[in-house]
Parts: structure tokens; sequence; C-alpha cells
């Protein structure tokens, strides 16, 4: 239904502190936008809290006026702009709790959802820790480094990682001091792996199964090397023997 266009300035108006605030929210957080009716519903969502704000506001500024001495008329273009301060304020600060899971880890503390609050666990594995990581690429190839930045969705984008250094099969790590920072596709990119640091409990009380653990992946790693090295040297094309041929060597 075609709504005049008074009704839908009108409208706007009215849903701008939502807009506002639902704009900030996906601006600031890796949440996909959905469609049309999502937003609309997002928008009313916001506007209500923004609408309860001003109302708090307007009584608070009222009740100041009258003991200090009148600030302002308070019309409706003074609720348009805390509206939308409002609005905008509430943006910012939800988005804030969202992408720190302020929320969602007091309800999981509850016992009342086992949800996270980022938008996959692509962003949750990323934000719960900040940590050295190391990129493991489709050509087997080990990346190690510090992630500056990361892609919102894996597989499509850059990872900009600090201090990169190129992990050997033989478990030798190999610095690349001239490098201060590398742009990884992440297309190329087929497993993260999170590294824990020197000084972590874990990591030190098994050092040794850790350490003993790195030999086996490198034997395992080299063994496998050796096999398709030794199924690349096998000829494709055997030549077809003669028949008859051995019988007349051993005869012979």
């Amino acid at each position: 239904m075609d709504l005049p266009s008074s009704d839908l300035a009108a409208l706007l108006f009215k849903l701008m502190p939502g807009l506002l605030a639902a704009t900030v929210f996906h601006a600031l957080t890796p949440y996909p936008k959905r469609d049309l009716f999502d937003r609309l519903v997002n928008a009313l969502i916001f506007t209500m809290v923004a609408q309860l704000v001003v109302v708090c506001l307007g009584w608070i500024l009222v009740v100041v006026g009258s003991l200090v001495g009148p600030i302002g008329p308070w019309n409706e273009t003074a609720e348009f702009v805390w509206g939308a301060l409002a609005g905008l304020v509430i943006g910012v600060a939800w988005s804030h709790v969202v992408n720190n899971g302020y929320a969602h880890r007091l309800l999981q503390r509850w016992g009342t959802t086992k949800k996270i609050s980022s938008a996959t666990e692509w962003h949750w594995a990323f934000n719960e820790r900040t940590s050295w990581i190391v990129l493991v690429l489709k050509d087997r190839r080990r990346l190690m480094g510090w992630p500056r930045l990361f892609p919102d969705q894996p597989g499509v984008g850059h990872f900009l990682l600090e201090e990169p250094a190129w992990y050997l099969a033989d478990g030798r790590e190999a610095r690349l001091y001239g490098v201060n920072r590398m742009l990884i596709d992440a297309a190329e990119v087929a497993a993260v792996e999170f590294m824990r640091f020197a000084d972590d409990e874990t990591f030190v009380r098994h050092s040794q199964e850790i350490d003993q653990v790195h030999r086996i992946l490198v034997e395992c790693q080299e063994g496998k090397e050796d096999e398709q090295q030794g199924h690349e040297a096998k000829p494709v094309n055997e030549p077809k023997r003669q028949p008859g041929r051995e019988c007349a060597t051993s005869g012979e």
C-alpha cells in the first residue's frame, strides 16, 4: 500500500532515532545486513528504547527548568534532536555490548543460553583471545604472525600479519626480518591455528609431551613427502612386455 508523502515523512521522522541506531550498530559490528522487514523491526525496537530515553530526559529537563529557571522550549524540534542523539548513543552502546559479549556471558552464567554474541564462530575465535596465529595454507605451507587484521568471512578478504615467519617441515622457524607486515589472501588459507604464549601454564607443564608430539608430526610429514615423491618418480606408463620374451630370455 502506497503512503502519501506527508505520512511517509512523518513515519521516517518517528523512526529516525531507531534508523540511526540500527545504522550505527551495523557499521560497528560484523553482523550482516538483513532484509527490509528485519531492518524495520530493529528500527522499531531501537526507536522504542530511544523514545523512552527522550521521555525520561524531557521529564528531567522540565524538573531542572522549574528549579533553576527555563532552559529552552520543549517542543517537537527538541524531541527530534534529543531522539537523534539518543539513537546514536544507543547504537554505539549496544555495539560495544555485543562486540564484547557482555550480555551473552551473563546469560550463559545463568544458564539461560548457550549461544555466543558474535555473528559467527569465526569472529568468536578471533575476538575471544588475541594470540599469535599460524595460517595453514592449501599447499601445506605454514605461516605464523600476529593478526593485526582478519577478514569478516572465511575465504573472503585478506589477513594482515605482523612479524611473519614460515614454519618449516622440520619444526624450525624462518623469520622474515626484512618484512614488517604481510597480506595473505584468505582464499588460500585452509586452517587457522591459535598459538599459546611461551609462559602459558599448559605449555610449561606439558613441554615434554609437546616436543614429543611435534617430533611425531614431523616424522609423519616427512613420511608423506617421501611417499609422494616415490609416486611422482614412478613412471606413469610402463612399457608392456612382449609375449614370450621372458621365456626366450630364460631359455638363452
